[in-house]
């Protein structure tokens, strides 16, 4: 028996059936978990709403509505807990909203088949990257001289970088952030982590403002999409302040693994 669609205008009319309505709701509250764990739930959040038929735009206005305000509520934990380094955080956050706003310009001038291929360049590149980050600074916890200069330039640089990638793109960039935390600033996991949570979410911000202004959201599908976020970024912060770094490292892993999944399906097994 087929469900009923359920039905979403902005612009346009989006019927979705109840049944996929459901896995949605699943899927973004999956990708929550991971995302306020690990970061990359964008990389299980965005492919879904492209899935149910959800024109390019909309699915990263619609994805970044909801995850704005899962990440809001994950970054409050973590806050809570403290796990983050404030300082740091905050810097990262200010250039990470401008360099969010400055991609999603552009990403509302890009044309749909464009996004799709360069989601699939880039997010090797954040595997890659996460591969050889050891050999690259093995050293990491020795680099306690680091100057309150390079901590400024480098914060700044990772929320301006980052940021401006997110929101172009969005898959992986919790993920990005965290490694970068973590690399260049010495900070451990959990902190990076948490770090992560709060530059995420004045990305998101940056982007959102964006794509509200550019009417790219679809309501009140994204209502509903963010309180399914909120609930799995709620139990994804709680859950890694409790396993720390033991739940965060395999997670990362996990993430680089779904993104080398997604990349093979579309690349080999769907048909353009």
């Amino acid at each position: 028996m087929n469900s009923s669609p359920l039905r979403f205008k902005k612009k346009m009319l989006i019927d979705i059936s109840a049944t996929n309505f459901g896995i949605l709701l699943f899927l973004v509250f999956l990708g929550g978990f991971i995302d306020s764990i690990a970061g990359g739930g964008g990389i299980i959040t965005l492919p879904a709403y492209l899935s149910m038929g959800i024109p390019a735009h909309f699915a990263l206005g619609t994805n970044k509505f909801s995850g704005f305000f899962g990440t809001l509520f994950a970054s409050i934990k973590y806050i809570r807990g403290n796990a983050v380094n404030l300082k740091i955080a905050l810097i990262a956050t200010i250039f990470s909203i401008v360099g969010a706003a400055a991609g999603s310009k552009i990403a509302t001038i890009i044309d749909e088949d464009t996004i799709h291929i360069a989601i699939l360049i880039i997010t090797p590149l954040i595997l890659v990257f996460f591969l050889i980050k050891d050999l690259l600074i093995k050293d990491i916890e020795k680099k306690n001289e680091i100057t309150p200069i390079k901590t400024v330039l480098y914060s700044a640089s990772i929320g301006f970088v980052v940021g401006i990638y997110d929101g172009l793109f969005g898959p992986g960039t919790g993920t990005f952030m965290t490694i970068g935390f973590n690399a260049f600033l010495g900070l451990n996991l959990i902190v990076a982590s948490g770090n992560a949570r709060l530059c995420n979410l004045g990305s998101n911000f940056g982007s959102l403002i964006v794509f509200l202004f550019e009417h790219k959201v679809l309501f009140p599908l994204a209502i509903f999409t963010a309180i399914s976020g909120i609930a799995g970024n709620i139990l994804g912060s709680n859950l890694a302040l409790k396993k720390g770094e033991r739940l965060i490292k395999p997670l990362i892993t996990l993430v680089m693994v779904l993104i080398i999944i997604k990349i093979i399906r579309d690349k080999f097994f769907i048909s353009p």
